[in-house]
This record gives structure tokens, C-alpha cells and sequence, in this order.
């Protein structure tokens, strides 16, 4: 195997089970909540998108570099609006009529709070996990 796809498999096989963990988390918690209410399946539709996106979006500023995010290495203008902008839309998107639409339900503040810190716990521990991958490897992708 190539070094370059043999370090992309190594890579996955250390991140994807960490992504995957926060997933459990996430359903877990988002099951419980407001369950038994009459907008429970569309709160969590819209807990699911917000914490999805919100994970996916800025997983990418953590792992496109070895530094430490946005204090040693920012991302270029448009890679950070780009971030910033879909932050934005999976936040509000659930409070708006094309939300509705898509079958989210607007979460309330303690929801949406509760699933701000699984985010950042997830981002803490994928930083945690990439340093230890790299000292590990001794190299960055």
C-alpha cells in the first residue's frame, strides 16, 4: 500500500470510531429530550442537522493542519466565511419557515446549549486525538 493511502486508512481507523462515539452521544441525548411531546421527532431532526453540520463543518478547520487551529494556522478568507456561513445556516435554519418545511422544529435555548457543548467537547477530544495521532505517526497527512 502506498504510504500516502496507507496513512489515510491509519487516519480513518484513529478518527472514525471518535466521530462515531459523539454520533452515539448525540442520538442518545436527542432521544431523551423532549421526548413524549408532540414536536419530539421534529427536535430531533433539527438537533441531529444542527450538531451534524456544526461537527462536520468544523472538524475540517481542526484537521486540515498539524498546527493548533485558528491560533497557529487560520484558514484562508474564504475557507473561513465558507465555515462561518454554514455555522450560521445549521444554527438558524431550524427557526425559519424553509426549516418548517423541511421538518425541524425550533430548539429551545437548553437544547440547543447542551448540543453546543457536545460540539465542543467532540472538537476538544478530535484536537486531543490528532495530537496523539501525530505524535504517534510522527507526521501529519
Amino acid at each position: 500500500m502506498p504510504r500516502s493511502t496507507r496513512d489515510l486508512t491509519i487516519f480513518i481507523a484513529c478518527f472514525a470510531p471518535l466521530s462515531s462515539a459523539f454520533d452515539l452521544i448525540t442520538f442518545q441525548l436527542l432521544q431523551h429530550l423532549h421526548a413524549g411531546t408532540t414536536s419530539h421527532q421534529m427536535m430531533f431532526h433539527a438537533g441531529w442537522f444542527t450538531e451534524s453540520l456544526l461537527t462536520q463543518i468544523l472538524a475540517v478547520l481542526i484537521i486540515r493542519t498539524e498546527r493548533f487551529p485558528l491560533l497557529q494556522s487560520r484558514p484562508a478568507a474564504a475557507v473561513g466565511l465558507a465555515c462561518l456561513a454554514g455555522c450560521a445556516l445549521a444554527i438558524a435554519l431550524p427557526y425559519t419557515p424553509a426549516g418548517t418545511w423541511l421538518g425541524l422544529a425550533p430548539l429551545p435555548p437548553a437544547t440547543l446549549t447542551l448540543l453546543l457543548l457536545t460540539v465542543a467537547t467532540y472538537l476538544t477530544a478530535l484536537q486531543a486525538a490528532k495530537i496523539a495521532y501525530h505524535r504517534t505517526i510522527g507526521r501529519w497527512l
